[in-house]
């Protein structure tokens, strides 16, 4: 062979082995490429799923910031614990502290909330009033120190029936006209009666009483316990009394929304009204600005549970003019034998402090029903004045609650008639308890329409005042 063509073959052969070489080290490249890339787009999906996950965990922070207490200006709240053998002394315990707890979340005073408590199985037993317990302090202690009965029965128709019977709710148990009704029922099992339970119940949420139950166990029954509450979002239920503590603060919230909702001028004793119940409005009382000065009997036959629907009716009245932005300055003080002062119309620019004043006064055990006396100490101690508070533009009305006949009527009412006619002051006038003279409260007040001749028809007037 051709020595020049031998060369051309051997340099075509190495030629053709370097392109091979060049092309199998950049397929390489290229593969090598193509792999480290592949994590990178694994990264970023992992980088991306971590993000969501972050964005997802955000979420329980909404749960942490609900705020642990709620502005409830007033309420009264009832508490019916079920205490049946089936319950046991230790499950009770829990029962109570769970109770205890919960008031630890609401502002507990006189002009804010209050709470009564009952306790059932075949029988009922009440363990204290809405007025017995007006600080945290004194209502922890009375929840706690109840004692467990260990009695049979689970007889829930029965403390249902003894809510109004007793008349929980009333003034004289210390219940409040502008308070919304509230009854939180707790119980381990089914009722003995499931009928007169519902009945019950019913009864109870016609008279605008919300009522919210807490079933615990299996034994409980969900359409009984959706028979009891008002709403069925007013139904819970735990497993067992170790559970409870999971539900306080749904519990408490939903307390609070019910507070805030609900509306007080439909109190279902205040407002069974008729033709013959509807009162014309004292105008003085419906204008925006007024001094009233409240003259409260605290005679022997008043005793302590009259004045505290005296004073109750009072608080009441405040509250329905102040919450309506009125300008008005409250004044008051009591008699018997003698009158006392308690406050002047100055004195008050805080009406929880009036409230508390008010509702904190203390029954004296004095005979006498010197009408006249109290009425002319108005005079006396220049209670109108303008220095007491007194206001030249604003009307003087005086609120007289008496439960009886004045000792001396041609002296009581000569000194109202000083007060209306030469002071021009309206006497408004009601009429506490049964043994009453009308004809001296007539009398007395500035006209027929500024009469009443029971708390019930009062309050009945302030329902109807659209001033």
């Amino acid at each position: 062979m051709d020595k020049s063509l031998l060369m051309f073959l051997f340099l075509l052969f190495l030629a053709t082995t370097v392109v091979e070489g060049k092309m199998s080290k950049k397929g390489s490249k290229s593969s090598k490429g193509s792999k480290s890339k592949a994590p990178t787009t694994t990264k970023q999906k992992l980088t991306t799923t971590t993000k969501a996950q972050t964005t997802t965990t955000k979420a329980p922070t909404t749960t942490k910031a609900e705020p642990e207490t709620c502005n409830v200006k007033m309420g009264d709240i009832i508490f019916i614990l079920d205490v049946s053998h089936s319950v046991g002394f230790a499950n009770f315990e829990i029962e109570k502290n769970f109770v205890a707890n919960m008031t630890t979340n609401y502002n507990i005073s006189a002009t804010e909330v209050r709470m009564g408590l009952l306790n059932f199985d075949y029988v009922v037993r009440k363990n204290f009033d809405l007025k017995d317990h007006l600080d945290k302090n004194s209502l922890k202690k009375a929840i706690t120190s109840i004692e467990y009965p260990n009695s049979t029965g689970t007889y829930t128709y029965k403390a249902l029936e003894y809510v109004l019977k007793e008349n929980m709710f009333s003034l004289a148990a210390g219940g409040r006209v502008y308070a919304p009704d509230i009854i939180i029922v707790i119980t381990d099992g089914a009722s003995s009666d499931k009928t007169k339970t519902k009945e019950a119940a019913k009864k109870l949420k016609d008279k605008n009483i919300k009522v919210m139950v807490v079933g615990i166990g299996i034994k409980q029954s969900n359409e009984e316990l959706r028979d009891i509450a008002s709403a069925d979002s007013m139904v819970f239920s735990v497993t067992d009394f170790s559970r409870l503590a999971n539900i306080e603060q749904q519990l408490f919230h939903k307390a609070c929304e019910v507070v805030a909702t609900s509306t007080t001028t439909t109190r279902a004793p205040l407002i069974t009204l008729t033709t013959k119940s509807v009162y014309p409005p004292p105008p003085d009382l419906c204008k925006g600005k007024n001094d009233i000065v409240f003259v409260l009997d605290t005679s022997t036959s008043i005793g302590p549970k009259k004045l505290l629907n005296e004073t109750t009716l009072a608080a009441n009245l405040i509250d329905f003019l102040t919450n309506r932005h009125y300008n008005v300055r409250f004044g008051a003080l009591i008699f018997n034998l003698a009158p006392q002062k308690i406050f002047d119309l100055k004195d008050f620019t805080d009406r929880a402090l009036m409230r508390e004043t008010l509702l904190g006064i203390q029954y004296p055990n004095i005979p006498g029903t010197f009408t006249d006396k109290a009425l002319s100490a108005v005079n006396d101690f220049n209670m109108f004045g303008t220095a007491a508070g007194g206001r030249d533009d604003a009307p003087d009305i005086i609120i007289l609650m008496t439960d009886g006949i004045s000792r001396n009527t041609t002296k009581t009412i000569a000194a109202a008639n000083v007060l209306k006619n030469i002071n021009k002051t309206a006497i408004i006038t009601i009429g506490i308890g049964n043994n009453l003279n009308v004809n001296e409260l007539k009398a007395v007040a500035s006209s027929p329409a500024y009469q009443f001749d029971s708390q019930t028809n009062f309050n009945r007037y302030l329902n109807q005042l659209t001033c």
